[in-house]
C-alpha cells in the first residue's frame, strides 16, 4: 500500500505537523510505503507552493507528483486540483478539537469549520479520523453518516524517552515544574495552571521554580523597540519578580531535553494533547486537568487550591520515590501512544477509503 501525507513542513513550529509525521513513522512500521509533500503554507492563496527536499530525520519530502501513484492520500494541509482530479481515495485528520474548531471560525478568525463541512460533503474523501476518542460523538453529530474513525494519538517515544540528554535550566530551582503547553487565546491558555504552579511554589515550596516554554509573543499594539506593555509581560515579570517562575523562552527545538530535565510538567488539557503525550513519553509526571486519564494527579484548573494539592501530591511522590513515578509516566506513554498501535489503527482506516472507493 502506497500513501501519501500533504501537510506544511514546520518542525518544531507547529503541533499538527509533529502529529502528521508521527503518523507518518507509525504507518511505515506496518510496512507501508508512506512519502510525505510539503504543500501550501497556510499564508499565500492559492496555497500552491511546496518545497522539495526538505529533510527531518528520516522524512524527506517528495514533489507533489509523487502523489498520483498512491493508493490513499491524506490531507493535513492545502491539495492541488490534481489530486482532487484524480481517483485516489482521499483521508482527513480532525486536527484540532471540536470546539477549537468552532472557536477559530465563531472568532472571525478562519473558515476551519466551513472547511470541515465542504470536505464531509465532497466525496472524494472517503473516511475521517480523530486522534481524541472523547470528540468521536461531537464530530459524528455534526457530521451525519459520515465514518468517523478513532486514531490512537502518536508520539514518537525513540525521541521523546527519559534517557539521552537533558536541559540545563538557566534559573533553576531544588524542583524544576515545567509548562510547555500552546497559549490558544481563542480556546485555552496555561494561564489558570501557571498560577496554580506559582502558588504550589509560593505556599509548599519555596525552592521551586516554574519554567515556561512556548510564551506567546504579546499583541503588536502593546509593544515597540524600546518596552513591551503587554499582559504576557506584565504577567510573567510580577511572577519573576515574586521567585516563583524562572525562564521563560518563546519557541525552542529541544523539548525532550526539557522533558527529561522537568521533575513535573503541568497542563490544562484533559485530552491526550501533545504536552501531555511528549511529557509522560519523557518520564515526566504530568499534573493535569480533571478528567485526564493519563495521569494520577489532576484537579480542576480553575481551581487554584485543588490544582496545587495535585501538584503537591505529585511532589510527595516524586520525593519518595522518584524512579517509580518516572517510570510509570513512561509506561503510560508506551501503552496509549505507541506507535504500532497508532500504524495499525491507520492502517484500518487506509482499507476502509480504498474499500469504498
Amino acid at each position: 500500500m502506497k500513501v501519501t501525507h500533504f501537510l506544511n513542513f514546520a518542525p518544531h513550529q507547529a503541533g499538527i505537523y509533529g502529529t502528521a509525521t508521527d503518523l507518518v513513522r507509525a504507518e511505515r512500521k506496518q510496512g507501508l510505503d508512506v512519502d510525505v509533500v510539503d504543500y501550501g503554507n497556510g499564508r499565500d492563496a492559492p496555497q500552491r507552493h511546496s518545497r522539495v527536499g526538505c529533510k527531518d530525520g528520516d522524512i524527506t519530502t517528495v514533489a507533489p507528483e509523487h502523489a498520483l501513484e498512491s493508493d490513499v492520500i491524506v490531507r493535513h494541509s492545502a491539495l492541488p486540483q490534481t489530486v482532487f482530479d484524480s481517483d485516489i481515495p482521499l483521508v482527513m485528520p480532525f486536527h484540532g478539537m471540536p470546539e477549537y474548531t468552532f472557536l477559530l471560525e465563531h472568532t472571525g478568525n478562519t473558515r476551519t469549520l466551513k472547511e470541515l463541512m465542504v470536505s464531509t460533503a465532497n466525496p472524494r474523501y472517503k473516511a475521517f479520523l480523530t486522534m481524541w476518542r472523547e470528540t468521536v460523538f461531537y464530530w459524528e453529530a455534526m457530521f451525519s453518516g459520515k465514518k468517523i474513525f478513532y486514531v490512537p494519538p502518536p508520539v514518537d517515544l525513540d525521541k521523546f524517552n527519559p534517557l539521552g540528554k537533558t536541559y540545563t535550566f538557566k534559573e533553576p530551582g531544588k524542583i524544576n515544574i515545567v509548562i510547555a503547553g500552546v497559549w490558544r487565546k481563542e480556546y485555552t491558555t496555561p494561564y489558570s495552571v501557571l498560577f496554580n504552579a506559582a502558588k504550589f511554589v509560593r505556599d509548599k515550596c519555596p525552592e521551586a521554580r516554574v519554567h515556561v516554554f512556548g510564551v506567546p509573543y504579546d499583541n503588536k499594539k502593546y509593544t515597540d523597540k524600546i518596552k513591551n506593555d503587554g499582559p504576557v509581560n506584565h504577567t510573567l515579570l510580577a511572577l519573576r519578580k515574586g521567585k516563583m517562575v524562572g525562564e521563560c523562552r518563546h519557541i525552542v527545538t529541544n523539548l525532550d531535553e526539557i522533558y527529561r530535565a522537568a521533575d513535573i510538567a503541568v497542563t490544562q488539557h484533559t485530552v491526550a494533547s501533545r504536552t501531555v503525550r511528549e511529557a509522560l513519553a519523557s518520564g515526566c509526571p504530568l499534573v493535569a486537568a480533571s478528567g485526564n486519564k493519563y495521569t494520577p494527579y489532576t484537579a480542576d484548573p480553575r481551581d487554584p487550591e485543588a490544582f496545587a494539592s495535585a501538584i503537591e501530591n505529585c511532589y510527595k511522590d516524586i520525593m519518595r520515590d522518584r524512579e517509580t513515578v518516572r517510570q510509570v509516566a513512561r509506561q503510560k506513554a508506551e501503552q496509549e501512544f505507541n506507535l504500532d498501535r497508532v500504524g495499525k489503527a491507520m492502517k484500518r482506516v487506509f482499507e476502509y477509503a480504498m474499500e469504498n472507493k
